[in-house]
């Protein structure tokens, strides 16, 4: 969707600024722990999102921090519920902080 919605002239470029001012938050699974993103030159989740966040930033984005939900590939319906609780409080979170502004 990215080559559809980022397109010069709408999203970024000249009278691009469709995009620009809102928020971008980045919500992923993986099936792993946070741990296996602890790997190689380069450790750690966040790195996986530089790209995501680039891309925001270069459109005039505001970065919000990524919501991320490891270990899917075994959790079952609890950890899942709560995970969803969490992710839909986050999101709670930030339209009442942004309300009025």
């Amino acid at each position: 969707w990215m080559d559809k919605v980022l397109s010069h002239g709408w999203a970024y470029g000249h009278n691009g600024i469709a995009l620009r001012g809102k928020s971008l938050m980045w919500a992923v699974t993986t099936g792993g722990g946070e741990s296996h993103f602890d790997i190689g030159s380069f450790p750690g989740f966040p790195v996986l999102a530089q790209p995501l966040q680039a891309t925001a930033l270069y459109c005039g984005m505001k970065w919000l921090p990524p919501f991320a939900m490891h270990c899917t590939f075994i959790c079952d319906d609890e950890p899942l519920q709560a995970q969803a609780r969490r992710y839909r409080q986050r999101l709670i979170d930030w339209q009442e902080a942004h309300q009025n502004g």
